[in-house]
């Protein structure tokens, strides 16, 4: 199985090329030859060797569709992706057909691209996912509302899912494939890999068959930098996105936090870290070395990305949630069903937001659970990626 492609189609941030650089980095210490493709190569430098990795651009839908209606479901998503249309969608799945061929790939494996799935199945290619729960719907069912966790319709299909499923179709027909019944059985490959634990995959009542439940590390960023030599103790920290539209409130709230705060937002603007600085806020626009930092804390805010929310919780550290779309949303309620954390679904003024982390800053029932849960899990927190891969790839047909 010595050449492999390791893909990323969908979703966004530096999640993806975290998991995707792991990936990469076991696979070649396993001996493999792992060519990558990857939906966004602009940040691709801060987590790959670029002389040595073979690294792609995915061959991904780059027009910018806009709606009127919320993305909320598998079949909305896809219809903005290049589903709504079979020549749009084929073209696609022959670029993905022809790099597997070029590349003489003999595995898949997916994060997060289920039309690189489709291409391996019509090439015959066993496919092994290294995903989030949220990223791989439950296949042989109708589409689950991302808002509710229930069936988008209670009978039959959505509108979106009938339109994605029969382009889906009429493509599987034109590779010699047979029908699939659900548009989520294009989830469908051989080996589920999360990389994060059960308790955080908002799907796992859903789920039947074996997966592995594989918590990654941080993996070694190229562009990192070290907190103050000062920032040593128990500390709050806080891991935001520079584009979140509610970001200058919580800045401002975390202002008026008593104690130690470090806050990461890669590639806010120079000038607003300074800013930040000056009213006492340690801020950096870089990526953190978590592995460092993560020891000494209290608390995690984030806006919910499944890395820094699995991360939060090997560590035994309770987390609170600032999401602003579905799929944070998503791993934010996963985490409070799972008592190891909370979330903020309304951000509106400082005070309001600071008084919310001094609450959780208080519920040691949170961090009990936590705790509890990082070791009853040790194991598998503490199992290399390349023992994972090993398993997985022995359970290939």
């Amino acid at each position: 199985m010595g050449k492999v492609l390791c893909a990323w189609e969908l979703g966004g941030g530096r999640g993806h090329l975290a998991v995707i650089s792991n990936l990469n980095r076991a696979l070649l210490e396993l001996g493999y030859q792992p060519a990558v493709s990857l939906k966004d190569l602009h940040q691709a430098h801060q987590f790959f060797d670029l002389d040595a990795d073979t690294l792609v651009q995915a061959p991904v839908w780059q027009p910018q569709y806009k709606t009127k209606y919320p993305v909320r479901s598998l079949a909305d998503a896809l219809m903005l992706k290049g589903y709504r249309d079979v020549g749009t969608l084929k073209a696609m799945v022959m670029a993905w057909r022809h790099l597997m061929e070029m590349f003489q790939v003999n595995v898949l494996f997916s994060n997060y691209a289920p039309t690189a799935q489709l291409a391996a199945r019509s090439l015959g290619l066993p496919i092994i996912t290294v995903t989030s729960g949220f990223a791989l719907e439950p296949a042989g069912k109708p589409c689950i509302c991302w808002q509710t966790f229930e069936p988008l319709v209670q009978n039959g299909l959505s509108a979106n899912e009938e339109r994605c499923l029969d382009t889906v179709n009429q493509v599987r027909s034109d590779l010699g494939m047979p029908e699939q019944a659900f548009l989520s059985d294009i989830n469908l490959a051989d080996v589920h890999i999360f990389h994060h634990l059960a308790e955080l995959d908002i799907y796992a009542g859903f789920r039947s068959g074996e997966a592995i439940y594989q918590p990654f590390s941080s993996p070694p960023i190229n562009e990192s930098i070290r907190v103050k030599d000062g920032s040593k103790g128990a500390v709050i920290l806080a891991y935001l996105v520079s584009y979140y539209p509610k970001l200058d409130i919580v800045l401002e709230a975390l202002c008026r936090i008593k104690g130690k705060v470090i806050v990461s937002c890669p590639g806010l603007p120079v000038s607003k870290v300074a800013e930040w600085q000056e009213r006492g806020l340690e801020i950096y626009n870089q990526l953190l070395n978590l592995d460092v930092v993560l020891p000494q804390a209290q608390l995690v805010i984030g806006n919910g990305g499944i890395g820094i929310v699995s991360q939060a919780l090997s560590h035994g550290v309770p987390f609170l949630g600032l999401p602003f779309h579905m799929e944070n949303l998503s791993n934010c309620k996963a985490a409070q069903g799972a008592g190891v954390g909370e979330y903020l679904a309304r951000v509106e003024n400082p005070d309001e937001v600071a008084a919310f982390v001094m609450q959780c800053l208080k519920n040691t029932c949170i961090r009990e659970q936590c705790e509890k849960l990082r070791d009853q899990n040790t194991d598998k927190i503490n199992k290399p990626l390349t023992e994972s891969l090993k398993q997985a790839i022995s359970m290939l047909p």
